[in-house]
């Protein structure tokens, strides 16, 4: 099931301080698609984990990984971006908690940089998916 904006914000903040709390890692992978045809979300809730939440955020999607670290976030999206094939022309990239970010608004906004660049490299699959030796 598809969530929208606000849960994705409740929620988010509701992991990030369990996460902090207890020191566990959340991971978020974000999604868009260059054609215009075609449906991250749709997409990402045929092939994520049933722990896995995805949120239709409008011109993206996003995942929150729950207890994913950086190494589980990567894999998820280079396992995303082969099953995709570069078709419809997805994107990803993601981030993690600590490392990408403390607050909800700078982890959000460090995954969407991440995403908005591989998006205009205009090349589909896992581009920029927080690797640590790639720019953010």
């Amino acid at each position: 099931m598809n969530h929208g904006e606000a849960t994705f914000h409740w929620l988010l903040e509701h992991e990030l301080n369990a996460a902090s709390r207890y020191r566990r890692f959340v991971s978020l992978l974000m999604a868009t698609s260059v054609n215009v045809s075609g449906n991250a979300a749709g997409f990402l809730q045929n092939h994520v984990r049933t722990s896995d939440r995805v949120f239709d955020m409008g011109p993206y999607s996003a995942v929150l990984l729950t207890e994913t670290d950086p190494f589980g976030a990567r894999s998820a999206a280079k396992r995303l971006a082969d099953l995709s094939d570069g078709s419809p022309g997805i994107c990803f990239a993601v981030g993690s908690f600590p490392g990408d970010g403390r607050e909800p608004g700078e982890f959000v906004s460090t995954v969407h940089r991440r995403l908005l660049a591989t998006a205009e490299e205009g090349s589909p699959g896992e581009g920029n998916a927080g690797d640590p030796k790639r720019p953010a």
